[in-house]
């Protein structure tokens, strides 16, 4: 079903204007094509991600190509946080959801799998797409607060990291 899954994220993705990401891993080959094509031909105009600062620094589990992922998003226009979290103990921003936003609908897509080809093609994991008002306005003000509050751009990283 992860096919499935993978069609639903995109489809939404296609009729969204506006798109937030919390995100623990990001590599999925499928999606970040799209939302960079988005953002450049300008049927996407806004992209918020909020991704575990282990990203940044390319950190296990994490691979250094989706730091250059997200600094490509960026350079297409998408604004990025990180939350600095400790990986060494175990402590993650471990969230794997988006909010989808369009003049006429808003949606959320959800679950247990991270956003990677193996989430989507190898392993078994639950993804949801949810039309529920409720449901998908209080991811919004979750990743809302993540993003202002919480989140840290990359000019405010700190020069290393001794993890």
């Amino acid at each position: 079903q992860g096919a499935q899954a993978k069609k639903a994220l995109l489809t939404e993705l296609e009729n969204s204007t506006t798109v937030k990401v919390a995100a623990h891993r990001f590599s999925l080959k499928a999606l970040n094509t799209k939302l960079s094509a988005n953002l450049t031909n300008g049927r996407l105009q806004s992209a918020q991600f909020v991704f575990d600062d282990d990203l940044f620094w390319g950190r296990a589990p994490n691979a250094k190509y989706e730091s250059e992922i997200a600094r490509s998003l960026a350079q297409d226009g998408a604004q990025i946080r990180y939350l600095e979290t400790n990986s060494a103990d175990r402590l993650l921003h471990h969230n794997k959801f988006m909010v989808f936003e369009s003049p006429s609908s808003r949606s959320a897509f959800v679950g247990a799998g991270n956003f990677t080809e193996s989430a989507f093609t190898n392993n078994w994991e639950n993804f949801y797409l949810v039309r529920i008002p409720e449901v998908v306005s209080r991811l919004s003000e979750q990743f809302d607060h993540m993003f202002q509050t919480l989140g840290t751009t990359e000019e405010k990283l700190p020069a290393s990291i001794d993890r």
